[in-house]
């Protein structure tokens, strides 16, 4: 390390000393996480986008985790450089990988240098068959989202756990980004079960034509697809159910030319 040109070249460092200091740090710091870092089975099944946070870029990473007998619904968090490479990830994999368990809760782990999504193993099943059966999230009409509603935590979050599937034809689609620089995407589709839109008696609006929220970099695919959706369902300000998902898989797929 003390070799590398970083270390010999950079301005920041203004004597061997300092050099040698940095370096001892910086093993120590890497000593410190993998005392920390353990080798999981993970089948990842679901990401976030990359958000920018006060602490920097963070995007989050959906899974089964196992560690023995014991399996875990849990979420990887995927911080600071790390954050892209969710995008890189092959979901509806099993991978062998190595992950710090977060301390601030037992499904919440932490990606880090030793972490890699590489030699993935194809699941035995259908991915549709996965998402019902082995993590038994309930496929939907939009007629019936209103009554599907993601359970809340608190009186401003929903439970990221708390999954819907959908399906639908893709009417238009649209991209952008957040003030804070990271990218946006929207899906607008519709399963023919609501012609026109709908107030439920709880004041709820069910729109024939429904808008998904997805991780930008699975915004693949162009109008006249048929997709499914992997996400929590839950009302705007105005009371409209929308969808933010995870994952979108493609049942009749054309793709988006650019």
């Amino acid at each position: 390390m003390i070799a590398s040109p970083f270390v010999q070249q950079d301005p920041q460092f203004k004597s061997d000393d300092m050099r040698f200091t940095w370096c001892l740090d910086v093993l120590h710091a890497r000593l410190v996480q993998q005392k920390n870092v353990r080798e999981y089975t993970v089948i990842p099944y679901g990401a976030s986008d990359v958000r920018i946070t006060k602490q920097g870029p963070v995007a989050r990473l959906y899974a089964i985790i196992v560690d023995g007998n014991q399996r875990v619904n849990g979420v990887i968090l995927f911080r600071g450089q790390l954050a892209d490479a969710v995008k890189d990830v092959q979901l509806y994999y099993a991978y062998r990988t190595k992950l710090m368990r977060s301390p601030s809760g037992t499904n919440v782990f932490v990606a880090t240098t030793f972490t890699r999504f590489e030699d993935g193993q194809p699941l035995p099943d259908t991915v549709e068959n996965f998402i019902t059966n082995y993590l038994g999230i309930r496929k939907i009409l939009i007629a019936e989202s209103a009554q599907n509603l993601s359970r809340r935590v608190g009186d401003k979050f929903v439970d990221e756990f708390d999954l819907r599937a959908i399906e639908g034809v893709v009417l238009r689609y649209s991209t952008g980004k957040r003030p804070s620089g990271s990218d946006w995407a929207v899906y607008v589709v519709t399963d023919g079960s609501v012609t026109d839109d709908v107030i439920t008696p709880d004041g709820y609006i069910i729109p024939s034509q429904f808008t998904v929220w997805v991780p930008a970099f699975m915004l693949r695919y162009a109008e006249d697809s048929k997709l499914l959706f992997v996400g929590t369902l839950s009302p705007t300000s105005s009371r409209e159910i929308q969808m933010n998902a995870i994952y979108v898989h493609p049942i009749v797929s054309i793709p988006i030319t650019r």
